[in-house]
């Protein structure tokens, strides 16, 4: 049995290790057909080995000077003007603008003020938006002399509250077991 062509030019080429080298020099003076194809490969490699190597050097100096040649017509690209600076300048530099962004983002994203000062009923009976810091200045708001009619309470929409039994208004003091707001002594 023959070896495929791979290994027989392997071993024109004297690439394969000698166990294997005598083996296949056995096969090729014992088998006609295989030594007829190994015989065909000494021929094309003596074909091409016949043949003069193409010059290397004059086509490099071809392409050199072609290059050279488009370059001499080639637009000169516009050089920038570098400014350098030193890098704590730099570090400095960016944390100025980052402080900057902070601020402006911290501006814009506030809600705006509102007023805190003691409101009279006058205002409430207009139908002013109040803002209530305390429970106590609530209080004095709803029992002012004049009535009511509408009062609202925003909560924070971060705040944690325990929520006991059924919801009644009553006073900070009054949690600790004394009667809820709105109920008189008498009941």
């Amino acid at each position: 049995m023959c070896p495929d062509d791979q290994l027989l030019s392997a071993h024109l080429d004297k690439e394969v290790p000698s166990p294997w080298s005598e083996k296949l020099t056995h096969i090729l003076e014992s088998d006609s057909e295989c030594k007829k194809r190994f015989e065909r490969l000494q021929a094309v490699r003596t074909v091409l080995h016949a043949q003069p190597e193409p010059d290397f050097a004059g086509a490099q100096d071809r392409v050199w000077q072609e290059l050279e040649k488009r370059k001499a017509f080639a637009p000169v690209p516009h050089r920038f003007r570098t400014i350098s600076v030193s890098l704590p300048a730099a570090a400095a530099a960016a944390m100025a603008i980052l402080a900057v962004g902070v601020l402006a983002s911290y501006v814009a994203l506030r809600p705006p003020a509102q007023a805190t000062a003691a409101v009279g009923p006058a205002a409430i009976a207009e139908g002013l938006t109040v803002r209530v810091e305390d429970i106590e200045q609530l209080l004095r708001i709803i029992n002012a002399s004049e009535p009511v009619r509408q009062v609202q309470i925003d909560l924070p929409d971060q705040s944690r509250f325990q929520f006991a039994g059924e919801p009644r208004l009553i006073r900070a003091v009054d949690q600790g077991g004394a009667r809820p707001f709105g109920e008189s002594e008498e009941e």
